[in-house]
C-alpha cells in the first residue's frame, strides 16, 4: 500500500532544490544556508555563485567577512550594498561597507571577478584607495552607486580618487558612476588615461559637466 502523506520540502531532491535555488539572489542564498544543514549543502554549491549578489539586503563589513565564505573560483559577478540609504536617519549609515583588506581577500577567492558593483555605501578614501583594486586585476566592469566617500584626495594638489586607474585596472572596460556627488571634472579627466575604458556612464553626478570642452579634448571626442 503506498503511503500518502503531507508533502514535504525536504522530500525534493537535490538536484531540484538546486534548481529551485538558482531563482534566488546571494542574499537569500545565504540566509537559507543558516535554516538547517541540507539547505546549508544544497545552497553552498558553487555553481549558484557564479553571481554573488548581496543587494537583497543591507551589509556591513563585519558582516560580508562571514558572507564571503561562498565565494569561489567561478565567482564572476559582485552585489554589494551598504546602510546608505536604508539607514540615512540615523548614525547607522555610516557603517563601512568595504575596505582594501576585504578586497584583497575577495580577489584571493575569486580571481576570476569581472564585475563588481557598491551600492549605498560609507567608504573611506583612505582605507580604500584605487591602487587597492589591484588585488582584483581582472575586473572588466565597476559600478559605484548613491556612495558616500569621506577623505577624498583635493584635486590638484592631492590628485584624484582614480589616479592610476589605468594601471591598477588594465583590463577596465565599463565603469559606471551613479548618485557621485563626490566625483567632479578632473576626475573624468583623469580616467581619460584608461585607454581599456569602452563605456563610462555618469549618472546625477552634478560636479561634472563644468569644463566640457576639457572634457571632450581629454577623452578625443571631436
Amino acid at each position: 500500500m503506498a503511503y500518502i502523506g503531507s508533502p514535504c520540502f525536504l522530500d525534493i531532491s537535490d538536484d531540484v532544490l538546486l534548481l529551485i535555488f538558482s531563482y534566488l539572489k546571494g542574499y537569500d542564498l545565504a540566509n537559507l544556508t543558516e535554516t538547517c544543514d541540507r539547505f546549508q549543502k544544497v545552497a553552498s554549491d558553487k555553481s549558484l555563485w557564479a553571481d554573488a549578489d548581496f543587494s537583497g539586503g543591507c551589509t556591513s563589513l563585519q558582516q560580508f567577512k562571514h558572507y564571503c565564505k561562498f565565494l569561489t573560483h567561478t565567482t564572476k559577478r559582485l552585489v554589494l550594498r551598504g546602510y546608505k540609504k536604508k539607514y540615512a536617519a540615523t548614525p547607522k549609515w555610516k557603517t563601512p561597507l568595504i575596505s582594501a583588506a576585504l578586497l584583497k581577500f575577495i580577489g584571493e577567492k575569486s580571481p576570476n571577478l569581472e564585475n563588481l558593483v557598491i551600492k549605498e555605501g560609507y567608504i573611506d578614501a583612505n582605507k580604500l584607495k584605487i591602487i587597492d583594486f589591484e588585488t582584483v586585476p581582472n575586473l572588466l566592469s565597476l559600478r559605484i552607486e548613491d556612495c558616500e566617500f569621506v577623505n577624498l584626495p583635493t584635486p590638484p594638489r592631492d590628485g584624484s580618487y582614480f589616479k592610476r586607474t589605468h594601471k591598477v585596472l588594465p583590463k577596465l572596460e565599463e565603469l559606471n558612476i551613479i548618485k557621485g556627488g563626490w566625483v567632479d571634472d578632473y576626475d573624468v579627466m583623469v580616467l581619460s588615461k584608461a585607454d581599456s575604458l569602452k563605456r563610462l556612464v555618469l549618472r546625477n553626478v552634478p560636479r561634472v559637466g563644468r569644463a566640457m570642452a576639457y572634457l571632450a579634448l581629454s577623452f578625443r571626442f571631436v
